[in-house]
């Protein structure tokens, strides 16, 4: 099992390398900032982009000091593919993720 840490800004970075199949079992974002933060998610396949069409979760509001755990459903990657997250405030949200390859 693996981690990566990202801080987030308002251009959408990938959370983990998109190299080899893997399996992301949870996904952390930690608000770090005095107060709330919009943060979106994308799943985006290989050779595709983050956009609307591929928004998992979007303009979620992250409270001052608060952190959202994505966790209940397990994503599965192929080589190419990644997950993707933007915040309406650049470097004070990190995102977490724990994969494992497969």
């Amino acid at each position: 099992m693996s981690i990566q840490n990202t801080a987030l800004t308002a251009t959408s970075a990938s959370l983990l390398p998109s190299t080899n199949a893997r399996a992301v079992t949870v996904i952390y974002f930690c608000n770090t900032h005095s107060g709330a933060v919009n943060v979106t998610v994308y799943a985006v396949p290989g050779g595709s982009v983050a956009g609307t069409s591929t928004k998992i979760y979007d303009a979620v509001s992250i409270a001052a000091g608060d952190t959202l755990i994505i966790d209940t459903e397990k994503v599965l990657l192929d080589d190419g593919d990644l997950i993707q997250a933007d915040a309406s405030v650049d470097n004070v949200v990190i995102a977490t993720c724990s994969y494992t390859e497969i």
